[in-house]
């Protein structure tokens, strides 16, 4: 029996497919079923890699959570970040197989804070999550663009103390369903100098130097545009760009 548990601190990813009910109108049902199944099917082999739980999949909409049902310290952020990058670089490659010429893109939103989760219902029962930290990060999302990945105060906050994420304020504040206007970032990609190669127990203690690691998550630096880079601003020869097409 699993008891309703209430945990201070996770951090939660929502993803949708932008265009979801232009690609379903040029489609068989069956074609939307086998498309869905083939993107989230690469998006769960990815999980594998890090400190995340697959909440659940509604319609084109996928949740995933950092830091429960085992609690993982402060490193939630860093993984549901890594992770964030990690599916934008497999979509770099992904064929929708009845529509081969039209590209995939998804929006990101990700946000740190507390929740109560716990088993609900008697028949299929389903592992769930309650709180306001859902409805955020839901929000985070929604008010998201194409393949960026928009993040929180909260979640901004603790990959602060972290280091190493490329990160930059979005321009202006965001007005958002029932949370007024919020200042949110955008997550841009990785220092090069960060060491990712077991990003499943990725800390600041592990951000040690090491080039020519992960690159599909590195960017490049505008120099033209306000950038939140942590702990450090990155040279242009330090960065490579993140891969997109």
């Amino acid at each position: 029996m699993v008891l309703p548990e209430k945990f201070e601190c996770v951090t939660i990813y929502f993803s949708d497919i932008v265009g979801f009910t232009a690609i379903s109108s040029l489609s068989k049902p069956m074609e939307v079923l086998d498309m869905l199944n083939d993107l989230y099917t690469v998006f769960d082999t990815c999980i594998e890699k890090y400190d995340c739980y697959k909440v659940e999949t509604i319609g084109d909409a996928y949740m995933v959570v950092s830091g429960l049902p085992v609690r993982n310290g402060d490193r939630h952020a860093a993984q549901i970040a890594l992770m964030s990058l990690d599916f934008l670089s497999c979509l770099n490659t992904f064929v929708i197989s009845h529509l081969p010429d039209k590209k995939l893109n998804i929006r990101i939103g990700m946000h740190s804070g507390p929740v109560v989760a716990g088993i609900v219902g008697k028949k299929m029962p389903r592992y769930c999550l309650f709180g306001d930290t859902v409805n955020t990060a839901s929000r985070m999302e929604s008010n998201g663009e194409a393949k960026k990945i928009q993040m929180s105060t909260q979640s901004y906050g603790i990959l602060s103390n972290h280091g190493g994420f490329v990160i930059q304020p979005r321009d202006g504040l965001v007005d958002m369903k029932g949370k007024g206007k919020q200042q949110t970032y955008w997550l841009q990609g990785v220092e090069k100098d960060l060491n990712i190669d077991n990003p499943r127990h990725f800390t600041d203690k592990t951000a040690l130097l090491k080039r020519e690691s992960n690159s599909q998550f590195y960017t490049d630096t505008d120099t033209t545009k306000k950038q939140t880079v942590l702990p450090k601003t990155p040279q242009s020869k330090d960065m490579v760009k993140l891969q997109q097409s």
